[in-house]
């Protein structure tokens, strides 16, 4: 075999398509060998020299991937020669190639080729009939997320430029795409044979015959890209907004389609751009609280430092002003999520996990794959990413749960809200978007406080919400005014008689808006009661106590 040294692609020839043409017409072994030569130098050595400057393009522009980017026979070149066959029509009538992860074939994985033909030229994506693990890969993803296979498609379609074939298992002709609009209809796409979405560009294409060909292709690759991370990947929304992060490039070609997403599958966050604006004053009616207080909790969250854990002993309202505070923040465009965490949330359910799946094969059989899933603050994350607005997740009850197990290197970003990590799991690089804010409860009576080390209270501020009989009598005074002078001695009494801070009983406890004498009494039987047999359980002689002090004022009210 004759052997040329590669060159910069300068451009394809005349003689390119000439050559193909003919041996359409003298497909035999004799004419080949006759123009052997014509072959390497108007078509192999033109297209090796393509590939070659288009290898390092691909490498760096779609890092997530390790392409093959070999330009020989075998990697990323086709062999024009059809294996195992003899007599007439030896070999193939057009030549191309095609870059795809290493370690895979090109017949077993999803590629971007391009294609030489008597009469055109083909650049596009290609997922073909053999590549069975990535075709279950879609037909998961476009089950999972249809409506951005259908915005990626229509970014296309607006292009006008781009041809959308697929075969049908009965069919050996392709099958044009079927209407952008109809969503059932693209779904059928998972029980195809092949799909192919390419440019052609006819003979009278003058780039064909220019170094600028290679910049033309380049742009139809990076149009293409994203339906290549749709079939290969399990996240592949995640995928590109990480590529949309760690690109220098402010717009790709499916940014807009990433924005106009709405994700289907939880975690799922209702819509909130048709919310009025929740107001500082609305906070300030809502809480109760100071307003001094609800400032500075403002402006910790505006520090660099985008996270607050509200610690206070059981019924001082911090879950509630969390949600209350989050709304605030969200404003009128972002979004909040709440979750709670216990002894047995895991760094899988927070951040990723695998997680095994059944999945149909499209011969009809089921198959079990295990795949990286996004949890809820990941998810959460990139729904934030590139959004308007404020997006807040609130972590209930934080101190229940293994913090180091659950939160893992995301502690690193915690404090280092500038970086980004790789992820274990996916390999895919993650940072907090600058719009996402965390807040965190703690109930101090909770004896797991303990777990709580130093590393997580560096990368959290710390408000106190405190027994405040300010906030109590504040809510009675608006709410049910009848009932303030029992309720106050009572919520005295209690504050008197346990020194302990960190286990007094809150105001919520009476903030009940139809409390009267008997839903009184039944709160300190049933509810207030029990707690101070635990809290007292080797002394309940301080329980008896206390409880006939607090008969008299609810029978002398009761008498009144």
């Amino acid at each position: 075999m004759q052997s040329f040294p590669v060159q910069r692609f300068k451009g394809f020839f005349p003689q390119t398509f000439t050559f193909l043409k003919n041996l359409q017409a003298h497909n035999t072994r004799e004419w080949f060998a006759a123009h052997r030569e014509e072959f390497y130098r108007y078509l192999d050595q033109p297209l090796r020299a393509l590939f070659s400057d288009l290898g390092p393009f691909v490498s760096q522009t779609f890092p997530a991937f390790k392409w093959e980017t070999t330009p020989k026979t075998g990697k990323c070149l086709s062999r024009i020669h059809i294996q195992g066959k003899s007599g007439v029509n030896l070999y193939y009538t057009h030549y191309w190639g095609a870059f795809y992860r290493q370690n895979r074939t090109k017949q077993s994985d999803a590629q971007l080729f391009i294609s030489l033909h008597p009469e055109k030229v083909r650049v596009g994506f290609h997922l073909g009939s053999e590549a069975r693990l990535v075709w279950m890969r879609f037909q998961k993803n476009l089950k999972k997320n249809p409506h951005f296979f259908q915005s990626l498609l229509r970014e296309l379609v607006l292009k006008e430029s781009y041809i959308f074939e697929t075969f049908k298992k009965s069919q050996e002709v392709p099958h044009p795409l079927p209407e952008v609009h109809d969503l059932e209809a693209l779904k059928t796409w998972a029980q195809a044979r092949e799909m192919t979405i390419i440019r052609e560009l006819d003979l009278q294409e003058p780039r064909l015959y220019q170094p600028e060909l290679v910049q033309m292709i380049e742009e139809i690759f990076k149009d293409l890209y994203p339906f290549y991370v749709f079939v290969t990947t399990p996240d592949p929304i995640s995928k590109l907004n990480s590529r949309i992060q760690a690109t220098d490039r402010p717009v790709l070609p499916w940014t807009k389609a990433l924005r106009g997403l709405v994700k289907e599958e939880p975690p799922s966050y209702p819509s909130t751009t048709s919310l009025p604006v929740y107001t500082f004053q609305q906070l300030l009616e809502e809480t109760y609280l100071e307003e001094s207080f609800l400032k500075s909790i403002e402006n910790l969250l505006n520090s660099g430092k985008k996270q607050v854990i509200f610690t206070g002993p059981p019924g001082t309202g911090k879950t509630y002003v969390a949600q209350k505070f989050a709304r605030y923040l969200q404003g009128s465009e972002g979004r909040v999520q709440l979750v709670q965490f216990h002894p047995t949330y895991g760094y899988e359910e927070f951040m990723e996990g695998i997680r095994p799946q059944v999945v149909q094969t499209r011969e009809g059989f089921h198959d079990v794959t295990y795949e990286v899933e996004a949890g809820l603050f990941k998810a959460f994350c990139e729904e934030a990413r590139g959004r308007k607005g404020n997006y807040v997740f609130i972590i209930d009850e934080i101190n229940r749960g293994n913090l180091s197990r659950i939160f893992g290197e995301l502690l690193y970003l915690l404090e280092y809200r500038d970086q980004e990590i790789i992820l274990p799991y996916s390999r895919q690089r993650f940072s907090i978007p600058e719009n996402v804010y965390i807040l965190g409860t703690m109930n101090t009576a909770d004896r797991s406080i303990a777990l709580v080390d130093f590393a997580l209270r560096r990368r959290f501020h710390f408000v106190s919400f405190e027994a405040d009989q300010a906030v109590l009598k504040r809510w009675l005074e608006k709410n049910c005014p009848s009932m303030m002078e029992p309720v106050l001695k009572i919520f005295t009494l209690l504050d008197q008689a346990i020194e302990d801070k960190h286990f007094k009983i809150g105001f919520s406890y009476f903030m009940d808006p139809e409390l009267d004498q008997d839903k009184l009494r039944l709160l300190w039987n049933y509810t207030l009661r029990p707690y101070l047999d635990e809290y007292w359980f080797n002394d309940p002689s301080r329980v008896s106590r206390l409880e006939e002090k607090v008969r008299k004022i609810l029978s002398k009210e009761k008498g009144s």
